[in-house]
């Protein structure tokens, strides 16, 4: 990622972050819009740390005050209504964390769209408005009570769906119980410390075991440009918050909904009218590399690949189990078929993501995974194929590898066998446990000692 990607999105990330019009969205929809691929999660992470970072440094008085008030024979501007704030912040996180790790692998396979990024901003800026408008504003946060912490931390719940903006949700939700927006900003600001940090921890705690050593770099300076982004960001909406009121952000995201349903169309369409030119230029390649999981990732984040499907190849039993396969019963290997438009992306470049992922080396399986159905293979559908694969391999062989004999196998394409539907797209319904496997499974760091500076495609 070059640092003008960094700036771009640090950017986003901050100013979004705290202003009611979501900055899921907004990261999301820089890789919608862009030839950038997805930041993906770490880089979410490192920006959402900076974020925190920032709201903990500008409120950082308040901060004190909160925590004192549980000591208060150590403060003397400890207020009363203090330590009840504190409790209410707490009982206000609750609700999104509980909901988070029930739902987390969920909307990170089916809601990050541009369609429900579009629906979601619309709908929740009417939200914004109906709430600023019809709100008394004249409670203070001195007024808060146990239902109005419940309330706004169940409000708060909506904020897992991308385009939805917790600070939006829950600066509406503050305003419909009478507080004014000042009051309902700094709630909503304070909300956020707890609601980040416990997001921020759980990632962490998930993904730092699969993070490279040489990604360390490239997310500390994400987080201190988000830092800093962040910080102006909560500066500038306070003090303009007053004389412009909630209208200007209003406008904003029904005029982006509009924009990115309208997108969201015309790329429908498009690819309807491009779908006969699609169905010509359609070819299929097979690999095996090991667990089958671990090859769908890669594979799909290469332009040009219309779908990958994960299953059987080479056994004698038609429509054998995982079980099966698994156990060696069959003769199956576990391999990857990879659906490409060949007008964007060719076989030859298709085998070069495929070396970057394999240990060609290793005649007993991949990885921790032993046995005849875990090893590697190419399956050839046509003689340019073959020729094209003998072609790298010998490539690889004479001058990258001339110390080590690949044994990576090269077969005819025999008939292939879709596995079970809860095996697709593995990395994307289970995604901590996913990256837990290759973890533990020692791929990721097998990948890199064998293939050393150049970067692995997962």
């Amino acid at each position: 990622m070059t640092f003008l990607q960094l700036v771009t999105l640090a950017f986003v990330q901050g100013v979004t972050e705290f202003l009611p019009v979501s900055s899921s969205a907004h990261l999301i929809l820089v890789a919608k819009f862009t030839t950038w691929t997805d930041q993906g999660l770490s880089l979410d992470i490192a920006a959402h740390l900076g974020s925190l970072i920032a709201v903990c440094v500008y409120f950082r008085k308040d901060i004190n005050r909160l925590c004192y008030s549980w000591f208060p024979k150590k403060r003397k501007d400890i207020r009363c209504g203090d330590k009840f704030l504190s409790i209410c912040l707490i009982v206000a996180t609750l609700p999104i964390v509980l909901s988070g790790l029930v739902f987390h692998d969920f909307i990170a396979a089916e809601l990050r769209s541009v369609y429900v990024i579009g629906v979601m901003t619309i709908v929740f800026g009417g939200v914004l408005w109906a709430s600023d408008a019809v709100g008394s504003k004249s409670r203070l946060l001195d007024s808060m009570n146990w239902r109005d912490a419940i309330s706004i931390g169940m409000i708060q719940t909506l904020a897992l769906i991308p385009g939805t903006s917790r600070s939006g949700v829950t600066i509406s939700a503050a305003l419909l119980l009478g507080f004014s927006r000042e009051s309902a900003v700094r709630f909503s600001f304070l909300l956020g410390i707890p609601t980040i940090l416990a997001a921020v921890v759980y990632e962490i705690v998930a993904n730092s075991s699969v993070i490279s050593p040489g990604q360390w770099l490239t997310l500390g300076t994400m987080t201190a440009l988000s830092a800093i982004f962040a910080y102006g960001g909560i500066y500038y909406f306070i003090r303009l918050l007053d004389r412009v009121g909630m209208l200007p952000f209003i406008l904003y995201r029904l005029i982006l909904g509009l924009f990115i349903i309208v997108f969201s169309m015309n790329s429908t369409s498009i690819h309807a009218v491009s779908v006969e030119d699609q169905i010509q230029n359609t070819k299929s390649a097979i690999f095996a590399g090991g667990c089958f999981w671990c090859l769908e990732e890669p594979f799909d984040s290469v332009i040009g690949v219309n779908a990958t499907t994960v299953g059987y190849i080479g056994g004698s039993k038609e429509n054998a189990t995982y079980n099966e396969v698994a156990k060696g019963y069959t003769r199956h290997v576990e391999a990857i078929r990879v659906t490409y438009d060949s007008s964007e992306i060719s076989f030859a470049q298709l085998l070069e993501v495929y070396w970057k992922n394999i240990d060609p080396f290793d005649p007993g399986g991949q990885f921790c995974d032993r046995g005849q159905q875990y090893v590697s293979v190419v399956y050839f559908s046509n003689q340019e194929e073959k020729s094209e694969t003998n072609r790298q391999l010998e490539e690889l062989q004479n001058f990258r590898f001339p110390n080590n004999k690949i044994v990576t196998a090269i077969r005819p394409a025999v008939q292939f066998y879709p596995a079970e539907s809860y095996h697709q797209n593995y990395y994307l319904n289970n995604p901590v446990r996913y990256k837990l496997y290759r973890y533990q499974c020692g791929r990721d760091s097998r990948l890199r000692e064998l293939w050393q500076t150049e970067q692995a495609y997962h």
